[in-house]
């Protein structure tokens, strides 16, 4: 008999946990201190049971949904939130409501911290190990938290152009901190880097005035046959300046002077006799 979608999601992320340093055990002979990081499964719960009651160094610390693969993830947070208040008494556990949600297909995952300002879900690449639970669990306030109070900037012996531009960079990270929800989890050192120059990029044309969307559609366009030697031209500031040039009709003394410049559109302005 071949078995149910869940059980086969089950088996995905007992994997997935014991990858990320979790001893999972079944409720009827869990054992607690056996490891740092401990998976019980069918924990029963005041509300029902969560397919995964999470331990770390022996205190509850977050729970896990499971879903069979192919099933939506969005939404499924409601329930496991309710699961995160919904401890026994004499549960030893680190806050209630419990810090930490997952939801689970084994192919995909959904995390939550309920210790962010606005907590809300986004999609992990991994389970988090026990330690690293237990460091956010412990610390004051999270990260989120504290991007979004940076403090007003002590300009002492900068000069007034270094003030504005560290001003402008601040603002800029704050919004994306406390109103991106994947902004903190990259998945990756290289999928860090590479949201960064997307943002880079993205504030770079808000401060030209240029309209990130349509510069970005016009960039990947190009790219690719542009002259690497002209890169300099796609900058945004050089784009939205060839773009603002390009709108305006040149008077008949300049236009001799446009002849070979290639503009957003990627069309050659040809000089008017």
């Amino acid at each position: 008999m071949s078995e149910t979608p869940e059980a086969a999601a089950r088996e995905k992320i007992d994997r997935l946990l014991n990858q990320c340093g979790w001893d999972v055990q079944s409720h009827a002979q869990m054992n607690i201190t056996a490891c740092p990081g401990v998976a019980v499964r069918e924990f029963p719960l005041k509300t029902g049971f969560a397919d995964y009651l999470l331990y770390a160094d022996a205190k509850a610390i977050g729970i896990v949904e499971a879903k069979p693969e192919g099933h939506t993830l969005t939404g499924v947070e409601v329930q496991s939130a309710k699961y995160t208040s919904a401890l026994p008494a004499g549960v030893p556990r680190y806050h209630l409501p419990l810090p930490f949600a997952y939801e689970s297909t084994g192919a995909e995952t959904q995390f939550t911290n309920n210790l962010d300002p606005s907590p809300r879900s986004r999609e992990v690449f991994a389970f988090h190990r026990p330690e690293e639970l237990i460091r956010l669990a412990k610390l004051d306030s999270q990260v989120r938290a504290n991007l979004g109070k940076l403090p007003v900037l002590d300009a002492g012996r900068l000069w007034p152009v270094q003030s504005m531009a560290i001003n402008t960079a601040e603002r800029a990270l704050r919004g994306i901190a406390v109103g991106r929800k994947n902004w903190l989890f990259a998945g990756s050192d290289a999928g860090g880097a590479h949201a960064a120059v997307f943002y880079t990029l993205i504030e770079s044309c808000k401060a030209v005035g240029a309209e990130p969307f349509a510069y970005l559609r016009d960039i990947f366009a190009r790219i690719a046959a542009y002259p690497a030697r002209r890169i300099a031209d796609l900058m945004p500031v050089n784009w939205a300046a060839a773009r603002r040039a390009a709108t305006v009709a040149p008077p008949a003394a300049v236009a001799p002077l446009l002849g070979g410049l290639v503009l957003p559109s990627g069309e050659a302005a040809v000089a008017q006799s």
